[in-house]
């Protein structure tokens, strides 16, 4: 009977090491891919359908956005002021720490911007949003956030652009 042990001992040692020789420097098995920093527009991040978070810096200015599919919220400091933006659901609104006020501008997205995850730079008219520029160079990395990333403060009141247009358009004789 000991001879039995002995060989049952044996065996499960010369098993146990096959088993752990085998899986030597092999990586466990994993679904999980990594997705790398990058360098690019605004334009690219959003393009990638990821959360992520991008950093410009030039001279005292900087910046940060958010960006998830369609939806970026912008952070900036320009001539040492902050300013804000939330671009979604085919709207932009932009807000500072020192205006009580922001500003809303919708656009209706192309057909193409529609059917797809094509972000194209909005349209804007004249109308240019300070600190963001959909050409420059940003360092981006995956990060995670919630939706409420893109949520409007509820201390400022937004005038909307379009309404503001409707009032002048009615005071111009035709």
């Amino acid at each position: 009977m000991t001879n039995k042990v002995i060989l049952g001992a044996i065996i499960l040692i010369l098993l146990g090491g096959g088993v752990w020789y085998g899986t030597k420097g092999k990586k466990p098995a994993t679904t999980e891919t990594k997705i790398e920093e990058f360098t690019g527009n605004l334009k690219e991040a959003m393009a990638k359908n990821l959360p992520m978070k991008c950093e410009w810096s030039q001279d005292k200015n900087s910046g940060a956005s958010y960006v998830k599919g369609k939806n970026i919220y912008v952070e900036t400091v320009v001539d040492g002021k902050k300013g804000y933006m939330v671009s979604k659901d085919n709207c932009t609104w932009t807000w500072g720490d020192q205006m009580p006020q922001g500003i809303k501008f919708c656009a209706e997205p192309t057909k193409d911007e529609a059917e797809s995850n094509i972000v194209e730079q909005p349209e804007t008219g004249g109308f240019k949003t300070e600190g963001v520029d959909w050409k420059m160079e940003y360092k981006c990395s995956p990060t995670l956030f919630g939706d409420e990333k893109f949520e409007l403060p509820s201390g400022v009141k937004f005038n909307d652009i379009a309404e503001m247009m409707k009032g002048f358009q009615q005071v111009i004789p035709q």
